[in-house]
């Protein structure tokens, strides 16, 4: 009956926020509607979000959000984006709460297993937080491996008699259908529109730079204004001790990136150790370790198994365990049951057999 209860009047909060406050989002739902999840729940995420001033009663988790925002979508566009992430993550988290409870009462479980679906709710927020983390790794990866072909195009481009900003610009122009999907054209495309508006080429260099926020961006950028007025012979031969630089690091992170991760190579080599340990096949598990090249502890394969960034994430198969680990304890009567009646009728088939 209590639950019930709960049920309806998160239900019935939910539709009255939503119903009575359309009107006040409307114009901003429609102008990122794309980037919105659940448009429909947008209204209520957005009320609780100014009623319960998010701002200042979560300025931690609001402040985190706001400066990975300032790296993905940029200083102009990151006070909405952060708005819109807020009510992203407040709707997954009423959702998780709602269906929990109907799980719970659909089921007649006992109230205990709500625990575990609030833990895989908190689970789940908190993926949600993090997750921001990884697209801005993806971000940088993506500068990085696309930044060394800029810098040799800018090469030919100057060698040509090009000068600093139009070989810029023509770089662009040549990229214009892929300004969107990729991070460095895009911010690069940003920096050809200021230099249009008339402004400095060094204030320019200086506000793309801290766009990327990369060091290697940084380093090209210090790099161009310290020669960019020598001349061209000069500005060539920087910019190719640069690309040595730049082709290196693109190397690095993609090796990283098509080596495969600890989790893909490591994790079921681990699970071999282990079974081998515990059938006294220490030689077995001796080859394993040397094959890893180090010495593997527990400590360090939870270290190396946590701080996994590349393959399926560390954190979504945490997720899916979790998931996994909730519905198991939530629905495990059930599942004991059809487990039992499984057994038996094998058991009756084969005493016919």
């Amino acid at each position: 009956m209590v639950l019930k209860i709960i049920i309806a009047i998160i239900l019935l909060a939910v539709l009255f926020l939503t119903v009575k406050n359309k009107a006040v989002y409307t114009s901003f739902i429609k102008q990122y509607e794309k980037d919105i999840t659940l448009p429909v729940l947008a209204p209520y995420a957005f009320t609780v979000i100014d009623k319960l001033n998010f701002y200042k009663r979560f300025p931690k988790m609001v402040n985190f959000i706001h400066q990975k925002m300032i790296i993905l979508r940029g200083s102009k566009l990151s006070k909405d984006y952060t708005r819109i992430y807020l009510a992203k993550v407040i709707t997954v988290f009423t959702l998780f709460v709602f269906f929990t409870l109907a799980l719970t009462m659909a089921n007649d479980s006992e109230y205990s297993n709500l625990i575990y679906g609030f833990l895989l709710t908190g689970i789940i927020t908190f993926y949600l937080v993090k997750d921001l983390d990884k697209k801005v790794k993806q971000r940088k990866d993506a500068i990085i491996i696309e930044l060394p072909e800029f810098v040799n195009k800018l090469i030919l481009l100057v060698n040509a008699g090009e000068t600093v900003q139009g070989a810029i610009k023509k770089c662009v122009q040549q990229n214009k259908k892929k300004i969107y999907d990729s991070p460095l054209y895009y911010e690069l495309n940003e920096a050809v529109n200021k230099m249009t508006a008339n402004t400095s080429f060094q204030d320019v260099l200086k506000d793309f730079n801290y766009r990327c926020g990369i060091q290697e961006v940084s380093i090209f950028t210090t790099t161009v204004m310290m020669n960019y007025r020598k001349g061209g012979s000069l500005l060539v031969d920087s910019l190719k001790e640069l690309s040595v630089s730049l082709w290196d690091k693109r190397k690095t992170v993609t090796r990283i990136k098509g080596g495969g991760s600890f989790f893909q190579t490591g994790f079921s080599d681990y699970i071999h150790i282990c079974i081998r340990t515990y059938y006294r096949d220490l030689p077995g598990a001796c080859r394993i370790l040397k094959k890893w090249g180090r010495d593997i502890t527990m400590k360090t394969f939870l270290t190396d198994f946590w701080n996994d960034e590349e393959g399926m994430e560390t954190i979504e198969m945490l997720l899916i365990l979790s998931v996994l680990i909730v519905i198991a304890v939530m629905f495990k009567e059930k599942i004991k049951t059809w487990a039992d009646q499984l057994f038996s009728k094998i058991n009756k088939e084969m005493k016919i057999d």
